[in-house]
């Protein structure tokens, strides 16, 4: 049911009191006032600003001069009903923001709850208009919340239809990318009328198109305001990251999943995958390609910001959040070391039960997820999964968990490649990387993980520079010398987690030693590219 057909349905069961929380007052208003007039009767709008204005069917406007006081505007209902005497007042009364006074003012707070009985009796309507959906706690039992959703497709493609039409008045030609309306709509889905219209004209400006990737992208910008999520601006590549060869053929075959011709034919969505193993094996950065493979936005969620002081805070915040998540779908979702921030649940946890309640609801959205085949590909990684509550790795939650293990020495001389390659200084872009001796450099990083081969090439660079000489081998695993890899410098903890990888924690991330080379030629071939 809508929210017209909801509001009529509690006008006429005589509700003296509705919450109505929404960012989108016009909207909003123009529905309450479409549904007082269908019921034939006025609607009062009031603001701390404007005063009381009264509307009626196919009349002007009337203002009542005085009545910007809170207390005023309660007064002024209450006489209302007052001067109906028996016959009662059937009529709508909008209070925006009206949530900000009875805290500071007992009078105003004692006038509305006066009120509200006599409305009841009375057949008059108060709908409270606010930003916020917390009803203040004296008036729960008397005030019954009433959702205001979201712009449906067929509103949005009423926006979209007019800003293409403005625009062509403007002179401009305007077409749709790819001729695909229904995809620049399901971009829009989760924002108001003025955000969508805004996003859809910002695409217009860029490219002269109508460009849902774009819609998508200023939609995840938008809902992310709060701090509850991060949008991250996903420009790496997958060849960029060297060896887990298993994962990338895993995205290779999903990658058409979400696709219409997918949708047509039955294919279940994509679900993700859970990624278990060592500190800087990039666990992280395979999530960050996986969006820019799949050309979605990449929202990254830190669950234990969402943790709040006062009660209730954290489940309001994880709720919050995972709407968010919903309203950027199609997008891609990255729960980075989870087990730091589910690591009290499963009963362990001294925070009277937020830290159960949050991860329940997060277990909760990504079962719904799959079930409701929601558009959310979730990367989860993990460090300590002795930390992670098993239900988290519950079959059926992700497509697949992957164990990424230390790189082997082929991995090794492919990041080895990738860094030389990525991080070169203008006196060596001259130089090919078969100059260097990456047999030898990999054999020289036995245990480094990929971001302590980044780290060995980088303090290469510097020493080469700072000796006025160009980088070397030799000066490369000089370098390599002055990095501890974490497996010497805590080697009980990356033992333990290299352990549980082996004795079976997941699929393995990378292709055995001796298929390296072929897997990573073979990844290459589907994604259309040439050694």
């Amino acid at each position: 049911m809508g929210f017209r057909e909801s509001l009529t349905s509690y006008v006429r069961a005589s509700y003296p009191a509705l919450w109505v929380q929404t960012y989108e007052e016009v909207r909003a208003q123009s529905d309450i006032q479409g549904v007082a007039f269908s019921l034939d009767i006025p609607v009062h709008i009031w603001s701390v600003t404007r005063g009381m204005v009264t509307l009626r069917k196919n009349q002007d406007a009337e203002s009542d001069a005085g009545i910007e006081a809170p207390g005023a505007a309660i007064q002024w209902l209450a006489s209302k009903i007052q001067d109906a005497g028996a016959e009662g007042y059937r009529a709508l009364a909008i209070l925006r923001d009206f949530e900000a006074y009875p805290a500071n003012d007992p009078v105003v707070d004692r006038a509305v709850r006066d009120l509200i009985p006599e409305a009841k009796a009375a057949g008059l309507t108060i709908i409270f208009l606010s930003t916020t959906g917390q009803v203040p706690a004296r008036w729960v039992k008397a005030v019954h919340p009433l959702p205001f959703v979201l712009p449906t497709r067929e509103d949005l493609g009423l926006v979209l239809d007019g800003v293409i039409e403005s625009a062509l008045e403007g002179g401009k030609k305007i077409k749709l990318e790819n001729g695909n309306k229904d995809r620049a709509i399901e971009a829009a889905l989760g924002l108001t009328v003025d955000e969508a219209e805004n996003a859809y004209a910002l695409s217009l400006i860029e490219t002269g198109k109508v460009n849902a990737d774009i819609v998508a992208r200023e939609k995840a910008r938008t809902l992310a305001k709060g701090g509850l999520v991060e949008v991250v601006d996903a420009k790496v590549d997958l060849d960029a990251i060297g060896g887990l060869e298993n994962i990338k053929a895993y995205l290779a075959e999903n990658k058409s999943g979400f696709s219409k011709k997918a949708r047509l034919a039955g294919v279940p969505l994509p679900a993700g995958f859970l990624a278990i193993g060592c500190p800087g094996t990039g666990k992280s950065l395979i999530a960050t390609a996986t969006a820019s493979y799949f050309g979605l936005p990449l929202l990254v969620v830190n669950v234990g910001n969402l943790k709040g002081g006062l009660v209730g805070e954290t489940e309001s915040k994880t709720r919050a959040c995972i709407e968010i998540l919903r309203a950027c779908a199609p997008c891609v979702v990255l729960l980075d070391e989870v087990e730091k921030a589910f690591a009290g649940a499963g009963g362990k946890a001294l925070d009277g039960g937020a830290s159960e309640g949050q991860f329940g609801a997060f277990l909760n959205f990504l079962n719904d997820r799959v079930v409701k085949q929601e558009p959310v590909f979730v990367v989860a990684t993990a460090n300590n999964v002795s930390m992670l509550p098993p239900e988290f790795q519950r079959a059926g939650r992700f497509d697949a968990v992957f164990a990424v293990d230390l790189p082997t020495i082929a991995e090794r001389r492919e990041i080895v490649k990738i860094h030389l390659g990525k991080k070169r200084t203008a006196d060596d872009k001259g130089r090919s990387i078969d100059q260097f001796d990456t047999d030898k450099i990999a054999q020289g990083m036995v245990q480094f993980t990929g971001a302590e081969i980044e780290q060995a090439v980088v303090r290469g660079i510097k020493k080469a520079f700072a000796r006025g000489v160009e980088m070397t081998t030799d000066i490369l695993l000089e370098a390599a010398r002055t990095v501890m890899p974490l497996a010497k410098t805590r080697p009980v903890e990356v033992s333990a987690i290299r352990e549980f990888i082996q004795k079976g924690g997941g699929e393995p991330a990378s292709a055995p030693e001796n298929a390296g080379i072929a897997a990573a030629r073979a990844f290459k071939f589907e994604m259309g590219e040439k050694d």
